[in-house]
């Protein structure tokens, strides 16, 4: 990571394949019992195409978001003074299709119930509306049912 300073403004400049590079220094260091997780902003998350998306995605990552609402201190002090970070994890009810509906359909009502569950997972945590907007003056409006 590269780090510039302008005045008095810190700026990080990094690459999304520089967590690779630490990936292959932390195996050749052989720690048997320990496993590493990168720490990814939600963005390069979601938004990071093809093959290392993938892997972004699904090997050993956690998704930081920027809205500090959703991260927690505890009242626990690291070594380094800083409180630890508590982070919460919500299981909903499974969700399965019905046996005797065509894939299409179960696809859309599928999608539809995770999306109301997580809903009322995100009112119920934050004790407000779900809503969704680029900016106050141009809202995204909900997709309807098919």
């Amino acid at each position: 990571m590269r780090v510039y300073y302008y005045e008095n403004e810190l700026e990080d400049e990094f690459n999304a394949f520089d967590s690779f590079a630490i990936q292959l220094a932390f195996e050749q260091a052989k720690l048997k019992k320990k496993k590493m997780y990168r720490v990814i902003r939600e963005g390069n998350y979601n938004g990071f195409p093809g093959f290392y998306g993938v892997l972004m995605r699904h090997c050993n990552t956690l998704p930081l978001n920027s809205n500090f609402k959703t991260m927690e201190d505890s009242d626990v002090l690291d070594d380094d003074g800083f409180y630890v970070q508590e982070y919460t994890a919500h299981f909903c009810e499974p969700i399965y299709p019905d046996p005797n509906k065509k894939r299409a359909q179960n696809s859309c009502e599928m999608r539809d119930k995770n999306y109301e569950a997580w809903k009322a997972v995100y009112e119920q945590t934050y004790g407000e509306k779900l809503t969704y907007s680029c900016d106050e003056e141009q809202p995204i409006k909900e997709k309807k049912a098919l």
